[in-house]
């Protein structure tokens, strides 16, 4: 049994800034997607200029001016593109600052490599057009101009460093180029995406894509299994639940039903044709349980399969019997009470008459002998009926086992059965005294009433299981309990002996439970043998 639920304690809520919106964001049209798209463009412009410049033989452009710098530039511009690879694939920094550490990356970059092949003489410097014009969608207006004054700034430094010296230079070529940077800039990041967006109508309160989250999580968070089978019968998605209930939960989606659970897809199959044959359970895939699947045509064709775990349902089922059968029964044993007493006492008056022979004698004592049967099992009802919660004091277990081996055994109807107590060590235990004595009692009496009248061995062992956990186990040598009986021997009003009432050990299992313990029987090869579990907060070991 695992130890109760500690309460939680809640704190008030922190009051958090909202995310900026769409309006306020410095970026437009970017995502990681776009980042390793706009990486991809650049590694792919490393690997055409460094094919142009090394495997040519005739002079060209490229670093005609500085050919070692323009080496040292494209090894440089090459590193850079592996360790942007790294950083998008793990998405470090965050999506804006990664985006402006490449833009100001290739702007250098690119600049250099102008300046190496000669300035704005060799061409080149459209690359720097290109990549404005790639700034300038990715982000908005002011940030593009800024980006391409930068660009334009670097390239009239270039030149005037070029030409330094020189009577006159010709800088047409050169406003030229800025000019188209600026007007790139405005195009791509202003005009262009405000001629070809498309405005939303109608538009909800949630995005298509938070939607999509919030069905995700909603369908995880499910307590049932859920399923999507697609018409192919391959099984599309599956939240932790369905994985745990058919014992896949590290499989890899999609894959086809009939892999996964043949019993389920041969169901599924049957429903699709008949579906007025309902629900039926079918066994998991490993044997341990009884699932209870339901299908639900959609209109894309596919099934939507929902998972529950049939023996949970049979034992709330079970649960609602039981109170309906507890209330029953204690209607029924508290009507039933009074004529019992007052049979009781006429039978105790008729035996008390000095003119009764000795067969009137034996029939009022069978009388006498079932009046106080009936007499019991009213009182076990109406002890079920109106169960406390225990009083769990700290009590030392092998002290009270001690006490109790005593008792029981200055207890003639015992039969010379022996009770042997075998305790590790001393235990401090919360749990109600009353309740214990009264578990103890009728465990004991069980072995002994179910072993035919003959003397009956009784083991009490109290052990340490680890982890804080305290065992308590009553085992004896009798004849035990047959496999088919293990089952009910719990439920109430089931016994195997004429004179039990079949209440005992159900008493016993809400007994444990009131004091937060779990009872099981555990088989064995010879005898009867039942284990009491205490939870961690129940006990503390003695030295």
């Amino acid at each position: 049994m695992q130890p109760p639920l500690q309460p939680q304690s809640f704190e008030p809520a922190k009051i958090s800034r909202p995310p900026p919106s769409d309006e306020s964001s410095y970026l437009q049209h970017t995502n990681w997607a776009a980042l390793r798209l706009l990486n991809q463009y650049r590694l792919f412009l490393i690997l055409a200029l460094g094919a142009i410049f090394y495997l040519t033989d005739q002079p060209i452009v490229l670093g005609q001016h500085a050919p070692e710098l323009f080496k040292l530039t494209h090894a440089v511009y090459l590193i850079l593109a592996g360790v942007f690879y790294l950083i998008i694939s793990r998405q470090q920094f965050g999506l804006e600052t990664q985006f402006y550490l490449h833009a100001y990356a290739d702007i250098l970059v690119l600049s250099t490599i102008v300046f190496a092949s000669g300035g704005v003489v060799s061409g080149l410097a459209v690359l720097l057009v290109f990549h404005i014009a790639i700034i300038g969608h990715f982000t908005r207006l002011k940030f593009a101009l800024l980006f391409s004054a930068i660009a334009s700034s670097v390239l009239l430094s270039q030149e005037l460093y070029l030409h330094l010296g020189a009577d006159a230079v010709n800088f047409t070529q050169t406003g030229i180029t800025c000019g188209t940077i600026f007007l790139f800039g405005i195009l791509t990041s202003s005009i262009l995406p405000g001629k070809t967006a498309v405005k939303p109508q109608d538009e909800g309160p949630m995005s298509v894509r938070q939607l999509s989250e919030l069905n995700k999580k909603i369908v995880q968070e499910l307590a049932a299994g859920v399923l999507y089978v697609d018409p192919e019968h391959k099984v599309q998605l599956a939240n932790g639940v369905a994985r745990e209930l058919l014992g896949h939960q590290d499989v890899t989606l999609p894959k086809p039903l009939y892999s996964l659970s043949p019993e389920l897809h041969t169901a599924m199959v049957a429903w699709a044709k008949n579906p007025e044959l309902g629900n039926r359970p079918v066994q998991s895939p490993d044997q341990s349980r009884d699932l209870l699947p339901g299908f639900t045509l959609l209109s894309t064709g596919g099934l939507l399969i929902k998972l529950e775990d049939h023996g949970l349902i049979k034992q709330q089922m079970q649960q609602l019997k039981l109170a309906s059968l507890g209330r029953l029964s204690a209607s029924i044993a508290h009507e039933i009470r009074n004529p019992l007493g007052a049979i009781s006492n006429a039978v105790q008056l008729l035996g008390e008459s000095p003119t009764l022979d000795s067969d009137d004698i034996a029939l009022i004592e069978i009388a006498e002998n079932h009046t106080r049967r009936i007499n019991s099992i009213i009182e076990n009802v109406m002890h079920i009926s109106t169960q406390r919660q225990g009083q769990t004091d700290q009590i030392w277990l092998g002290d009270v086992l001690s006490d109790f081996r005593q008792r029981f055994a200055e207890r003639p109807e015992h039969n010379n059965s022996e009770l042997v107590i075998d305790v590790q060590s001393n235990a401090l235990i919360r749990f109600d005294a009353q309740h214990l004595d009264q578990i103890l009692w009728n465990l004991c009496l069980n072995a002994v009433m179910h072993n035919d009248s003959q003397a009956v061995t009784i083991n009490i062992r109290v052990f340490d299981m680890g982890i804080d956990r305290l065992m308590i186990e009553i085992a004896d040598n009798g004849k035990g309990i047959s496999a088919a009986e293990q089952d009910a021997i719990f439920e109430p009003f089931y016994t195997t002996h004429n004179a039990g009432t079949g209440l005992g050990l159900y008493i016993i299992r809400d007994l444990c439970e009131l004091n937060n313990a779990a009872i099981s029987y555990v088989p064995t090869d010879q005898g009867a043998c039942f284990q009491i579990l205490l939870s961690a907060e129940q006990q503390q070991l003695a030295a």
